[in-house]
């Protein structure tokens, strides 16, 4: 399950970094994406945050990639990540307020 989730936000990044103009083939993704989230886990920064980034623009550098478009796919994969975090303990908070409990057993 772990494997699935993972392979979907390299997908889901590789689909956001040809939004942004960045056209690499999909096994350079699968080359930078999981090596970028190792070095994310270094605790410099919360969360990993810049350090992930930084480590795409290094790792994608290589195969042609322009830093500034591996840059913004980075930015932009944080916000959505930020943004459907935050909807999702908005939705939680305004559920536990509402009369749609689940029935009690």
């Amino acid at each position: 399950m772990g494997t699935c989730v993972q392979g979907t936000y390299v997908l889901l990044t590789a689909l956001l970094g040809r939004a942004c103009g960045l056209v690499l083939p999909l096994r350079v993704w699968l080359f930078a994406w999981p090596l970028a989230k190792i070095a994310a886990i270094m605790p410099i920064t919360q969360g990993g945050i810049a350090v992930r980034e930084a480590a795409l623009v290094v790792l994608l550098a290589p195969f042609g990639a322009p830093a500034a478009l591996v840059l913004a796919t980075g930015i932009v994969w944080e916000g959505v990540i930020i943004t459907v975090g935050l909807l999702a303990g908005l939705t939680a908070f305004l559920l536990r307020y509402s009369n749609i409990r689940p029935q009690d057993t």
